[in-house]
């Protein structure tokens, strides 16, 4: 599994035009990033199937919520942020939009 951290440490740069989530690097990387948010975004639809009206959706056994951790996934993110990572962004605007 792959996590925004690893990408980031790798020469990925992620950042956002006219709202929507984007990124720079190296192609290799770009498509392992690409295949890490497939493969979140099946997790989210499967998870947002079972899930009851209004219930926050997780992909994993996330701790509780805190800075340089992801809330939905639990991956380790930078340490002066908190929120989802650019992963989960990325999968869960496939899902809902």
């Amino acid at each position: 599994m792959t996590t925004e951290l690893t990408l980031r440490r790798l020469g990925m740069k992620f950042f956002y035009e006219a709202g929507k989530p984007t990124y720079s690097g190296q192609a290799n990387h770009a498509a392992t990033m690409r295949a890490e948010i497939d493969r979140r975004e099946k997790l989210f639809r499967e998870a947002r199937a079972v899930a009851k009206p209004g219930a926050i959706v997780k992909i994993a056994t996330a701790p509780v919520p805190r800075f340089g951790h992801c809330m939905t996934c639990g991956d380790e993110i930078e340490p002066h942020r908190s929120g989802m990572c650019y992963l989960c962004i990325s999968a869960w605007r496939r899902v809902v939009l």
